[in-house]
């Protein structure tokens, strides 16, 4: 991960999941990362394949000029990448496993083009919920004001994110003594 809001949400979700796959959606308290609202989105299984925006921060809408709720994830891709995208969001779903993706764009313009990571974390399945997911879609470098929207992203690469990676990062943020809703990291 290259971004610090990407490594900081990684840290709170590790944080919550403890020794479980991952945590409950229902043990996400936004008061506890506030300054990372704006970058977050939630996915929810829509049951065809397609996972739909059910919550998306202040900066998605700014990306892309609209409002993406009850938009389906597969709309901000390229459409010859649409299908990977939400497979890979499915498989993080069903099989809660994290991942991160390295995203290009260019604005609508052309005359910007811009790196995102985009990071996909479980949460554990409910009962009389459908599965999603705690996302993340951050500039690198961050970008103050995103002035026009951007095209469809293009993913450029996936990775699956590997259970010790977290351990060793939130070792890193307890020497400097950061906390998330109590709990040391």
């Amino acid at each position: 991960m290259k971004t610090n809001t990407s490594i900081d949400i990684y840290a709170y979700w590790d944080a919550l999941r403890g020794n479980r796959a991952a945590p409950l959606r229902s043990e996400i308290d936004p008061s506890h990362i506030r300054h990372l609202l704006p970058d977050l989105f939630v996915l929810t299984d829509s049951n065809d394949g397609s996972p739909v925006f059910r919550l998306t921060g202040t900066r998605l809408y700014n990306l892309f000029g609209r409002e993406l709720r009850e938009t389906a994830f597969s709309a901000l891709w390229q459409a010859d990448q649409s299908g990977d995208a939400c497979r890979i969001a499915s498989g993080v779903m069903q099989n809660e496993r994290p991942v991160l993706f390295d995203i290009e764009a260019e604005s609508e313009s052309g005359h910007l083009r811009q790196e995102f990571e985009m990071l996909l974390l479980p949460l554990q399945a409910e009962p009389h919920f459908p599965a999603r997911l705690l996302g993340a879609l951050v500039s690198d470098p961050p970008l103050a004001d995103f002035g026009q929207p951007f095209q469809p992203l293009s993913l450029t690469r996936s990775r699956l994110l590997e259970p010790q990676f977290p351990r060793l990062l939130s070792s890193n943020l307890d020497k400097a003594g950061t906390r998330y809703g109590g709990v040391s990291l």
